[in-house]
């Protein structure tokens, strides 16, 4: 799956839910200027996330919050050994940088593994509390449905730099936004940030290459919007 991963973005992203922290049970700071996370536009998003000094700023958190709770797993330790940590978007802390696709194709890629398939898991709970957060009728035979679809383009033989991943999941979230309506969505997405970003953990690594992976962060979260064309 790692190589998959890094065909939809120029760095290296590593992904981590702390102890599996759900949203009943991590912090969610959320100052009070702040609209809700998933209210955000992407422009809004680009401003804050992209610009140097909030990723200065954003770093220099990871960087206390890494001296408090101890070292970094071994897997992140062995990748910030190799190349550069340029980002760390933390979910507890900047939900609201996450941009909506990038968090529905976590949620159906992970939906792929058996500990977020289980109902009783993190994901599976909040997807149970549909009603909770405005929907008029459960997102889950949509989401099973591109869960399917993805499960069967994930298991297919792919040359290394081929794309399909990345425009499948693009493809995947207008589906399901055309599919809920604009006011069902708007609830939807309320229930993907508050169900996936506590205890997510995006750090961004520096990762030398060419073409599209070559491109600065900003300019290929556009290229993955665009449907990685």
């Amino acid at each position: 799956m790692k190589w998959r991963w890094r065909l939809l973005a120029p760095l290296l992203i590593i992904v981590s839910w702390p102890s599996w922290l759900t949203a009943e049970e991590a912090p969610t700071v959320v100052p009070a200027a702040k609209k809700p996370a998933w209210e955000w536009t992407d422009e809004e998003r680009f401003a804050v996330r992209y610009d140097p000094r909030h990723i200065s700023e954003r770093r220099a958190r990871s960087e206390q919050r890494k001296a408090q709770y101890g070292r970094a797993s071994r897997q992140a330790r062995e990748v910030q050994a190799a190349q550069r940590q340029t980002d760390f978007v933390d979910g507890s802390d900047t939900p609201e940088l996450f941009f909506p696709d990038e968090l529905f194709g976590w949620l159906v890629t992970m939906r792929l593994a058996p500990i977020w398939q289980d109902p009783s898991g993190p994901i599976g709970r909040s997807i149970g509390r549909w009603r909770e957060f405005g929907l008029q009728t459960s997102p889950e035979p949509l989401l099973r449905r591109e869960t399917k679809r993805m499960l069967e383009l994930y298991t297919a033989e792919l040359p290394e730099n081929d794309h399909s991943y990345c425009k499948e999941t693009m493809a995947a979230f207008h589906r399901v936004r055309e599919a809920m309506g604009a006011r069902e969505f708007q609830a939807f997405l309320r229930l993907l940030y508050e169900a996936t970003t506590p205890g997510l953990g995006v750090s961004s690594v520096a990762d030398p290459g060419d073409g599209p992976l070559a491109r600065d962060a900003a300019t290929n979260r556009r290229w993955q919007m665009e449907g990685c064309p």
